[in-house]
């Protein structure tokens, strides 16, 4: 193993421990059957949180949450929920999911809630933001193959390889060093999904407003602002950018080697 960065300085101790952890996980996961977690768990009994009063809540909530640490088990919510709603899922769905995975000491289990019922607005939204972080940071290329489809579909209706995309924000970027104070909002999202029974798929949108100073080569400023609108297609429950529209980025040249 290898280990970088701020865990390099940790103890030899600490680093054995881990990588035993890690060997635990994989034995676990290579033997593991199939089991509940309600099963994993020891079979808990808990009440239906419809009938039980606030006071009544409260004390399964927290036999509920001690149960999941002791046992290693965290369960995420993208979304700001209540602890009735959490409650809800976990005795109610949750325990009925079926896995190999099971417990090791020093080590969390993780389920999110969006596993069991995608929240498609929330993701475009999140791929949104990241998709015009990476744009200001200027790190497209490292984060854009799991944000940017392997094929982009241009204004006029042809479609070019994601390398094009690439090369064009490779020609800005030449062009222009460094951007200064940028700034977005994001207005609206909408998106239409279709079921074929063979897969779930769809297509959706997010828009909204730019604003950022361009510092150029020479020293040079200007201002540009105005709208964008990225474009979205889901295959396999995973949204990738298809095509876009952002303010400033067209009027770049392309490098000579780009293929349109």
């Amino acid at each position: 193993a290898i280990f970088g960065g701020d865990a390099s300085g940790l103890p030899p101790e600490i680093m054995n421990e881990w990588l035993k952890n890690v060997a635990a996980f994989e034995q676990n996961y290579a033997e593991g059957k199939q089991e509940t977690v309600r099963e994993i768990l020891g079979n808990p009994e808990f009440k239906d949180e419809s009938e039980l009063g606030d006071e009544a809540f409260a004390g399964e909530n927290e036999k509920l949450m001690n149960l999941l640490e002791d046992n290693g088990i965290d369960v995420d919510f993208a979304r700001e929920r209540d602890d009735r709603f959490k409650y809800r899922f976990i005795t109610g769905e949750l325990f009925d999911h079926s896995t190999t995975l099971t417990p090791v000491p020093g080590m969390v289990t993780c389920f999110s809630y969006e596993e069991f019922h995608p929240d498609h607005e929330l993701e475009i939204e999140g791929k949104t933001k990241e998709f015009l972080d990476a744009f200001f940071e200027r790190n497209i290329r490292q984060v854009g193959n799991h944000l940017l489809a392997e094929e982009h579909v241009l204004p006029e209706g042809r479609t070019v390889p994601r390398e094009d995309i690439y090369k064009r924000f490779d020609a800005m970027y030449e062009a222009i060093p460094e951007f200064k104070n940028p700034t977005y909002q994001l207005e609206k999202i909408d998106f239409e999904l279709k079921d074929d029974e063979s897969e779930l798929s769809g297509m959706g949108y997010s828009e909204g407003t730019v604003a950022y100073y361009p510092i150029f080569k020479d020293g040079k400023t200007g201002r540009v602002e105005g709208p964008f609108k990225i474009y979205f297609g889901m295959q396999w429950n995973w949204w990738t950018v298809y095509f876009f529209y952002l303010s400033g980025f067209n009027m770049w040249p392309k490098k000579e080697n780009d293929s349109e």
